[in-house]
């Protein structure tokens, strides 16, 4: 709680008091941050459970290679779906 409210009290302190603005970029990662947050879980379990890519890559790559394909689908499936009203109203 006190490292987020330390968090807080910088950023106010960058946007507020020095008035530096917030690059487009962050905006955008910002809008997809909770939707990644729930489906990477999700995407997780396919991959360890559901697949046999852990026999395949083996111990070292598969933690690499499961962090890549995590990040981008979840990204994407987020991205496609707060294009709709249901995605706004459940990732957004």
């Amino acid at each position: 709680m006190i490292g987020v409210f330390a968090l807080y009290i910088t950023i106010n302190y960058f946007t507020e008091i020095k008035k530096i603005t917030i690059p487009v970029w962050v905006i955008h990662c910002n809008n997809l941050c909770m939707g990644v947050y729930i489906l990477h879980e999700f995407i997780f379990l396919i991959i360890y459970h559901k697949t046999d890519l852990g026999l395949i890559l083996g111990t070292y790559w598969l933690p690499v290679i499961t962090l890549i394909i995590t990040l981008s689908a979840s990204a994407l499936l987020t991205k496609f779906s707060l294009r709709y009203k249901i995605g706004k109203v459940l990732l957004g």
